[in-house]
């Protein structure tokens, strides 16, 4: 895929979808805490929720050797490892030897 390509597809605004930890779906996301991610073309990204006004800002880019897209938040590096118009996986960054976190995110509103 095109970085072009890419930017059409991820710039929007996602929504928490549910988790898998170590390849297994442990739930979804309820109305009790949701997280929104506002991905913009200049390569930023916004994270917020719908229980305060707290807003984090980060950064994204897409590696097309890799076939990725490296997410900065905090001075932590997380992946998304894959991409499609109805949802997008995110690799959480994890200590050696903890369980493997994923989030899956779908289009917010859908």
């Amino acid at each position: 895929m095109s970085a072009d390509s890419v930017a059409v597809l991820f710039c929007r605004q996602w929504e928490q979808s549910y988790v898998l930890l170590g390849g297994q779906k442990i739930g979804t996301a309820g109305e009790l805490m949701k997280v929104y991610h506002d991905y913009k073309p200049d390569h930023t990204l916004i994270i917020s929720n719908n229980k305060d006004s707290t807003k984090i800002k980060g950064t994204w880019n897409y590696d097309p050797k890799k076939k990725i897209i490296i997410l900065m938040i905090n001075g932590k590096h997380d992946i998304i490892v894959s991409l499609s118009d109805g949802e997008y996986v995110q690799k959480i960054e994890t200590p050696n030897g903890a369980t493997e976190t994923k989030i899956v995110y779908k289009p917010r509103g859908t």
